[in-house]
């Protein structure tokens, strides 16, 4: 079987002990029901401990009883896992095993990639300012919709990628391709040599990530970092030209953002093929890219105007931390998608 996924997750491996916001602390961890059966014919002292470690629901669904400061049971104070280092890796369950990895089958293709929550995967993707690439070539498959979404999402990620034009273009263009493929498919005339507008159809610019801070503030914050970014953002909103500064400032940055954008097409446009609606899934590509911004402008105004890699790292890191992993968010978007659209792109699309 063939696997791909983009280049800068290619080196993954978990750091382990080394990670500064580990995935072991401030989640529920479910135990799948295979894992559970297995678990209960281990014998042993430590067989024992994985027992005792294990909550069941009424429904009859498994997860691990967290320790204080929502914990796994079996992390300890080096943060390391006790089950791989009394058992080895093939002793985790599903979850355990994959997380922070997603996976999928794209025809004779398994795509994988790192959810952005992971510090890991915020660094990898952050950590070189070449542009993206797959690892293998992009998959064969049979299903004329199917192929239809692969044609679109690789010239999307080309015109993400494409630095003869401002990352604020890019992202219009983004838009009004969307729009128009939506069309084709909608009315089953697609055209994988469909023209994109020279000029940007939809105005977005510095700042427009502010448009939806609000909404976020309704958001149950997982932790603490997310409710003081969306602070330092809201504050950072009542000096709309301070923002001019910031944007010429991370200018020489923009791959930054073309690289978290190009991460959030390689990951949502293929969820299109199940509900049919790519438009919405770009719209939250852009909208990511425009809220990670705000975020960052934030931090930028709170330290005093200083602003580097890392810090990059870890606004994206917050993002998806909280808005990735709860599928109520990522998939129930449509209030703060209102503001990406207009009537520019409607009058495009008549002519």
């Amino acid at each position: 079987m063939k696997t791909s996924t983009l280049s800068c997750f290619a080196s993954f491996q978990c750091v382990a002990g080394a990670c500064k916001d580990s995935c072991c602390v401030g989640w529920e961890i479910d135990v799948d029901e295979e894992s559970f059966q297995r678990f209960q014919k281990m014998s042993g002292s430590f067989g024992e401990r994985l027992r005792a470690s294990i909550v069941t629901e009424e429904d009859g669904t498994h997860h691990y009883r967290l320790k204080e400061g929502d914990r796994c049971p079996f992390l300890n104070e080096k943060g390391l896992c006790e089950q791989i280092l009394a058992c080895g890796e093939d002793i985790l369950c599903e979850i355990c095993a994959e997380h922070p990895r997603f996976f999928r089958m794209v025809g004779d293709t398994q795509e994988w990639g790192v959810g952005l929550a992971c510090p890991e995967a915020a660094r990898l993707l952050l950590s070189s300012p070449q542009p993206l690439a797959f690892t293998e070539d992009e998959p064969e498959v049979e299903n004329p919709f199917l192929q239809a979404l692969l044609l679109v999402r690789a010239q999307l990620m080309a015109l993400a990628q494409d630095r003869s034009k401002s990352i604020y273009d890019r992202l219009s263009l983004l838009l009004a391709c969307a729009e128009l493929t939506q069309e084709q498919l909608d009315w089953d005339t697609f055209d994988a040599e469909s023209i994109v507008p020279d000029e940007p159809i939809l105005p977005i610019s510095p700042g427009q990530g502010g448009l939806w801070l609000d909404g976020l503030m309704e958001l149950e914050p997982i932790d603490a970092e997310w409710s003081d970014a969306l602070a330092d953002a809201l504050a950072a909103a009542q000096y709309p030209e301070l923002m001019e500064d910031f944007a010429e400032e991370m200018e020489d940055l923009a791959w930054e953002y073309e690289h978290l954008l190009v991460y959030l097409l390689f990951r949502y446009v293929l969820k299109a093929y199940d509900d049919h609606d790519l438009l919405y899934w770009v719209k939250s590509a852009v909208w990511g890219v425009l809220t990670v911004e705000q975020l960052s402008f934030g931090r930028w105004l709170r330290q005093r105007k200083q602003f580097s890699t890392t810090d990059q790292e870890d606004m994206v890191r917050i993002f998806s931390k909280e808005v990735e992993y709860d599928p109520e968010i990522i998939e129930g978007l449509d209030p703060l998608l209102e503001e990406l659209s207009g009537d520019g792109l409607a009058e495009w699309m008549a002519e």
